[in-house]
C-alpha cells in the first residue's frame, strides 16, 4: 500500500519531518517514493514552518494513497484517517522469529483485559481453542496467544489445548513485536484490551 506519512529528519532536540510518498512495507524513515513538502515544529520566527505541494497530494489521494492521521491533519485533508503503528524491520523480525514463516492461517487470542471482570475466564479459552481445532472451517489455522509477561497463566490451558497448532506470543518482545504478530494473523478474538485496539 501507498502512504502519504512524515519522516523524521533533524536532531534529537530539534525535529524536522518530510512529508513523503512511501510504500508502508519500508520504515518510517526509510526509502520514500517523493517528497511533498516538510513540516519544522521548531521554526523560529521568520522560518518556514510547513510547506506542502498541494497538487501533488492531490494526484497522490485521487490514485489510492492512505495518509497518516498525522500527515492528514498537516496538509489540511477533509478525510479523516485512522492511527497507523509504524512497524520496524526489529518488530517483524522478533515477530517471525516466534511465529516462523508457515503460511498457515492464524487466530490470534489475547485473553487478558486491562480489567479483571472484563477478561473471560481462562478455561472458556480452551474451550474455544478445542471447538475451532475440531471445526472444518479451522482445518490447519494456528492458535496465537499474545499479552503481556503476567498473562502466562491466562493463556496457558488455550495454548495446551492448540498443542502442536499453538504459538506462544505471550511476553515475547515489546508492544511493537505484538503488533507485528497480530498483522500476521487473519482473525482476532480478544477482551477489551490494548491488544483489541492495536489489532484493530
Amino acid at each position: 500500500m501507498v502512504v502519504i506519512r512524515l519522516a523524521r529528519g533533524g536532531s534529537k532536540k530539534r525535529p524536522f519531518y518530510n512529508i513523503v510518498v512511501a510504500d508502508s512495507r519500508e520504515r518510517r524513515d526509510g526509502r520514500f517514493i517523493e517528497k511533498l513538502g516538510f513540516y519544522n515544529p521548531v521554526a523560529s520566527e521568520g522560518e518556514e514552518a510547513l510547506r506542502v505541494a498541494q497538487d501533488r497530494v492531490t494526484y497522490w489521494l485521487g490514485v489510492g494513497a492512505q495518509a497518516s492521521e498525522t500527515a492528514s491533519r498537516l496538509m489540511g485533508c477533509d478525510q479523516a484517517f485512522p492511527p497507523e503503528i509504524d512497524l520496524d524491520e526489529k518488530a517483524r523480525a522478533d515477530a517471525t522469529a516466534v511465529i516462523g514463516t508457515d503460511l498457515a492461517p492464524i487466530l490470534a487470542f489475547a485473553p487478558i483485559s486491562t480489567a479483571q471482570d472484563r477478561s473471560w475466564p481462562a478455561n472458556r479459552w480452551a474451550a474455544l481453542v478445542q471447538k475451532l481445532m475440531a471445526d472444518p472451517g479451522f482445518a490447519g489455522w494456528r492458535f496465537m496467544a499474545v499479552g503481556g509477561p503476567s498473562d502466562h497463566q491466562a493463556a496457558a490451558p488455550a495454548l495446551a489445548a492448540a498443542g502442536a497448532r499453538g504459538i506462544d506470543f505471550v511476553g515475547q518482545g515489546d508492544i511493537l513485536a505484538a503488533a507485528a504478530a497480530l498483522q500476521r494473523a487473519d482473525l482476532f478474538v480478544g477482551n477489551d484490551s490494548g491488544l483489541m485496539h492495536v489489532s484493530a
